[in-house]
């Protein structure tokens, strides 16, 4: 690869500053969806609401293999991998969270089948599933097809036997006024 030579002046043109002082650099022909993908990359939770305050359908448009935000946040928490090499942080779990509380769908695949439960029993993320689970996602699935696409399967699959055990006998939230406890059977 050649190096680039471009000027302060245009370098300068490429770069934004949110409300913290952080500068990011803005690739030329972001659309809008992808710089709010972006915020959660960025952990940048202001500048996702107010992405969604500014356009409430933004949680029901999709990206690239027909994923929606909620599932490219899911992706982002768990960095998309069976065993996470870094924690993720507080405000990427919260974009999962505030996005839910928006009202994208916690059951919605995308076009492989892939499910938000999947992408928490791959990585065996136990916080997420339990999240997605009060938030009434699906258990079912056929991921990539198969009949046996289920987030069970797949987390048998990476051989993840307390996510195998946890969503096979899934707890129910049960809430009472303002407590809320898991009912573990």
């Amino acid at each position: 690869v050649e190096p680039l030579e471009i000027t302060f002046f245009q370098v300068r043109q490429l770069l934004i500053q949110d409300d913290n002082g952080i500068f990011y650099v803005l690739v030329k022909g972001m659309n809008y969806f992808d710089q709010t993908i972006q915020s959660i990359e960025n952990s940048d939770l202001g500048a996702l609401q107010n992405a969604i305050s500014k356009d409430p359908q933004l949680i029901h448009r999709k990206g690239n293999n027909g994923q929606t935000l909620l599932l490219l946040a899911c992706l982002t928490t768990t960095q998309d991998r069976a065993y996470t090499y870094q924690e993720n942080t507080e405000e990427q779990f919260s974009a999962v969270e505030l996005i839910l509380n928006a009202g994208s769908s916690p059951s919605e695949a995308d076009a492989s089948g892939k499910l938000l439960l999947h992408v928490a029993a791959i990585s065996n993320h136990f916080e997420l599933a339990k999240l997605l689970l009060d938030a009434e996602a699906s258990l079912d699935g056929q991921l990539m097809g198969a009949r046996d696409g289920s987030s069970l399967a797949r987390a048998l699959f990476y051989a993840n036997s307390q996510m195998t055990q946890f969503l096979s006998n899934p707890p129910r939230l049960i809430i009472y006024g303002q407590l809320q406890l898991w009912d573990m059977k």
